[in-house]
């Protein structure tokens, strides 16, 4: 049997992602929902389950571990093959050159912000945001020194004039927003985020890939609470970001400090949530626009 750090070096290489990424752009949403990701050992049609927490060292991921490499293959909180298969799907949806999984929504959410905020930096966001996000931004950011500014983000001018009036960090807003369903002008938040040396991040959980892909429209990363639509059998938490490999790279550090790391069995049954992801997707999109169309009739 395939000896388990190579498997982990082997879906550890951010060129190889890359590589794979490119391959695949032409690809169908739902055949990448499907096959992405997946390097079956054994001839296994599915990723298998590494129920291990930690991992035999060759000298590669000895010489891995020892440089601090980013998804060295010795503990599963740094890195675990069945983890990996959902990363690589969900960058591959995205766009992205790269993706983290972690624990919680919550977990990808704090732990991607507080990558780039520290103590004085600026935040601008809007109230009109998952519930879970506001209090930890009011409750637990603004302790740790941190300046949460709120803004309609449906107002560009609003938006401008408080990244103009103050250095900002991060310019953060959601997709769609949960719950109240608000959509954000994407492209244009993302031009002002730029104009003004900002970084923007969206959450897009109730988008899905499927719906939008916020790095082709200028975002730097996106978020995802995969607890919702992208498992879809209400049955794990989870999180993801994706976005370039040297911002991934800068959250895996704080992931693997934090300690945030979604567990094998969760990705595994991820994994198999997203596969059908397309079909849920487009019968939810059918439904909703059904529905809507009867309730204006009546």
């Amino acid at each position: 049997m395939e000896n388990i750090a190579k498997v982990i070096n082997r879906s550890s290489n951010g060129h190889k992602m890359a590589s794979e990424q490119s391959d695949k752009k032409d690809l169908g949403k739902g055949t990448k929902a499907v096959h992405s990701g997946t390097s079956p050992s054994e001839n296994s049609l599915n990723t298998p389950v590494y129920q291990s927490s930690t991992f035999f060292l060759d000298d590669n991921a000895y010489q891995m571990w020892q440089a601090g490499t980013p998804r060295a293959p010795v503990y599963s909180r740094y890195n675990n093959p069945s983890m990996r298969a959902v990363e690589k799907k969900v960058a591959h949806l995205e766009g992205a050159e790269d993706a983290l999984v972690f624990s919680t929504g919550m977990a990808a959410i704090c732990t991607t912000l507080l990558t780039f905020l520290s103590q004085g930096d600026r935040i601008v966001t809007t109230r009109n945001l998952y519930g879970g996000t506001i209090i930890s931004l009011d409750q637990d950011f603004t302790r740790f020194g941190i300046d949460v500014h709120y803004v309609d983000v449906k107002d560009l001018d609003a938006v401008e004039s408080a990244l103009k009036e103050k250095e900002t960090k991060i310019l953060y807003c959601e997709t769609i927003t949960n719950p109240l369903l608000e959509i954000s002008d994407l492209p244009e938040l993302a031009k002002l985020a730029k104009k003004y040396g900002a970084l923007p991040i969206v959450d897009s959980t109730f988008a899905t890939p499927m719906g939008c892909q916020p790095l082709d429209h200028g975002f730097d990363l996106v978020l995802h609470s995969v607890t919702k639509l992208l498992n879809g059998h209400s049955d794990i938490l989870g999180g993801t970001v994706a976005g370039s490999q040297d911002l991934i790279h800068q959250i895996w550090y704080k992931l693997r400090n934090f300690g945030g790391s979604m567990d094998p069995h969760q990705a595994s049954l991820l994994e198999r949530g997203m596969k059908t992801l397309h079909v849920r997707y487009e019968r939810a999109v059918t439904t909703a626009s059904q529905l809507a169309a009867w309730l204006e009739s009546h």
